[in-house]
């Protein structure tokens, strides 16, 4: 994680340090109950990897919108499921929600020298390290706000269990 990044999430670069890119596996994905990445060519690579896998990964922006309904929809037998199960039950109703919920504005990064202004697909935040580069003042209030949404609907589903 980069020393901005960190600073916006309240890091201490210390702490920021583990937080570091690393290849992903197979087993990883595999081992993965819910997979969030930034793009949909994220999403896209890991669906093709590993196809199963596809009903469980998510853009952060799009589990973000998905959590607000699945972590709404609750069952009796929601309350049944402990841990892991759960928090299977949410992913699958956030899978089941896609094309179904109302997704955010897209993000329009702003225009740069002769670089017109660009729009950004709804469900990806871009990486403000590659291009088109955008400043991390557009892309970090998207990425906390998004995992914030995503833990919320979490954490009502284990205050459940």
């Amino acid at each position: 994680m980069c020393a901005v990044a960190a600073k916006w999430a309240g890091l201490h670069q210390d702490d920021a340090a583990g937080h570091q890119a690393r290849p992903v596996t197979r087993d990883m994905i595999s081992r993965s109950g819910l997979i969030l990445v930034a793009e949909r060519r994220h999403r896209a690579a890991i669906a093709t990897a590993i196809p199963e896998a596809s009903v469980r990964t998510f853009t952060f922006r799009e589990a973000a919108a998905l959590c607000v309904v699945a972590g709404q929809v609750g069952s009796g037998a929601d309350t049944e499921r402990q841990g892991a199960g759960a928090l299977g039950d949410l992913v699958r109703r956030m899978n089941a929600a896609r094309g179904t919920v109302g997704y955010p504005e897209s993000l329009v990064v702003p225009r740069r020298g002769l670089r017109r202004a660009q729009k950004i697909n709804a469900l990806d935040i871009p990486d403000s390290h590659e291009p088109p580069l955008v400043n991390h003042n557009l892309v970090m209030p998207e990425v906390l706000a998004s995992i914030a949404a995503v833990t919320r609907a979490i954490e009502r589903v284990l205050e459940r269990v």
